[in-house]
């Protein structure tokens, strides 16, 4: 059983209305999403290469072969305090999911809240249209 946050939730719910439950695949593995070996690049760094064994992804996008395109994460904004993990996902995924041909969204709460409010006029095509 994967343990989700309400707000974790909520972006789950979203992107499976938009992608459809079987391509929304939650905690998948930085190694698995990068096919399973990192770029040369990247292979030779101790830190990316042992943080890819033990990272997972908030929740990856497949295509209709399983193939990882997209990487969608939430994270605080570090408003009230910075968090070591979303400090290390957002300085190290995304030029290596970039690296990979795979596109790296990270959404914060307040984009959420936007999204999941029908009269902000922000919607999760138009917000991942931007960041992408």
């Amino acid at each position: 059983m994967i343990n989700l946050n309400l707000e974790e939730v909520k972006l789950m719910r979203i992107l499976t209305s938009l992608f459809g439950v079987e391509r929304v695949v939650p905690q998948m593995s930085v190694l698995s999403i990068c096919g399973g070996a990192l770029p040369e690049l990247y292979s030779q760094n101790p830190k990316i290469h042992n943080f890819s064994k033990r990272g997972k992804c908030l929740f990856t996008v497949v295509d209709n072969q399983d193939q990882p395109k997209l990487v969608v994460e939430l994270h605080s904004g570090f408003k009230e305090a910075v968090d070591p993990v979303e400090a290390e996902h957002l300085s190290i995924l995304p030029e290596l999911f970039t690296a990979c041909g795979i596109k790296y969204v990270s959404i914060d709460c307040e984009e959420l809240d936007l999204i999941c409010d029908r009269s902000s006029g922000l919607d999760i095509i138009s917000l991942l249209n931007q960041k992408i």
